[in-house]
């Protein structure tokens, strides 16, 4: 079990973060528990790992530019949190993602919060 391993879990909470940013939906898919569930602003809840990855993937259908960038990374036993950008193809969204594993280091449950005021616009 790794709920005690804080660094191990932190280092998986990375690879997701670096998984996003290459769009690689099955890396993301190993990373997810079969019932996880996924709390998303515009969608609310979604469960299970399939629907999951079928949101990343139309997400990432609709974005040329997707880059996770790690602000700050907390680890307390079986919660990460991470604070992140995503920069995407006309504007960064900012917000905090709370992922929480289960005992065969999966992930059970997403939460991402976002602040739709504080997305910083770009020019590519």
């Amino acid at each position: 079990m790794l709920n005690s391993n804080n660094a191990a879990l932190k280092e998986l909470a990375t690879n997701y973060a670096q998984y996003y940013s290459q769009k690689d939906t099955l890396k993301l898919s190993e990373l997810l528990s079969d019932n996880a569930v996924l709390f998303d602003p515009e969608f609310k809840w979604i469960k299970g790992k399939e629907n999951i990855i079928h949101i990343f993937q139309q997400f990432f259908d609709q974005n040329e530019h997707n880059r996770f960038e790690i602000v700050n990374n907390y680890q307390e036993k079986c919660t990460s949190i991470l604070e992140f950008k995503v920069h995407l193809d006309t504007y960064i969204v900012c917000g905090v993602l709370f992922m929480e594993w289960d005992d065969n280091s999966k992930i059970r449950e997403l939460r991402a919060y976002c602040n739709p005021q504080e997305r910083y616009y770009t020019t590519r």
